[in-house]
């Protein structure tokens, strides 16, 4: 049943960004607290699947909310058009969750998240409230850094800074939430290992103590981040292990 605590029930969440390990456990935490959401992804057929599961939940559960899939295009013209339909699927738009960012080796172009953030602004002040949550996975920036998702990252956390003043005076609150280490980083760094393995040899390697972020911890963080609980909130930056 929906928590009346987090005061997510009937809201509206849309989910940018590629298909994850994690992204099952994203939408179940929003849909399950009766939040209808949408993927806009560039992993539209897994999304879809993902969307089938959470749905049928809805034949046991009345409460829990509706999961949508919509398409990301990777031409920068479209981005528009494309978050226009998305935010269509689900009747308007009160939460938006980037994790464009989660898994910085897509093939998602680099000034994708600037071109979304612009129009998620303007409909969110019109509506003179909202709330924003930067979803960033900050693995490969340990372990394997490349000039293409330093520049990803550094737009997002750039954006950020620039637009909180203002977005606070028309009532949207926007944190960010850093992912340590995620299982999806492990699994393209080093495809022929388990994901403890890769780990274990990633920690010698480097002389480190790398912990992978738990699904459950981020979504928890997720939804209360993006919840009335947080409106009072002033933005922040959370770190999670």
């Amino acid at each position: 049943m929906p928590n009346d605590i987090l005061k997510v029930s009937d809201k509206r969440v849309l989910i940018a960004g590629p298909i994850t390990s994690y992204s099952y456990e994203i939408g179940y935490t929003f849909t399950s607290q009766g939040a209808s959401i949408c993927f806009l992804t560039p992993d539209t057929d897994k999304a879809r699947r993902i969307c089938d599961t959470l749905n049928d939940s809805r034949e046991i559960y009345k409460n829990y909310g509706r999961a949508q899939a919509s398409a990301l295009t990777s031409v920068s013209a479209d981005l528009d058009k494309c978050v226009a339909a998305a935010i269509q699927t689900i009747n308007g738009l009160d939460i938006y969750v980037d994790a464009l960012n989660f898994f910085e080796t897509t093939n998602v172009p680099v000034e994708t998240p600037s071109a979304i953030y612009a129009k998620i602004t303007t409909i969110l002040t019109e509506r003179q409230r909202g709330k924003i949550v930067l979803l960033l996975d900050a693995s490969l920036k340990q372990i394997q850094p490349t000039a293409e998702s330093i520049a990803f990252r550094q737009n997002s956390l750039d954006w950020l800074n620039e637009q909180r003043p203002y977005l606070l005076t028309k009532n949207i609150v926007a944190h960010s939430l850093h992912i340590t280490l995620s299982e999806d980083s492990l699994l393209f760094l080093n495809p022929q290992r388990t994901i403890n393995e890769s780990l274990k040899s990633i920690n010698e390697a480097n002389n480190l103590n790398l912990k992978i972020t738990k699904p459950d911890n981020i979504s928890k963080a997720l939804i209360a981040a993006a919840s009335d609980l947080m409106t009072a909130v002033l933005p922040c930056d959370l770190i999670l292990y």
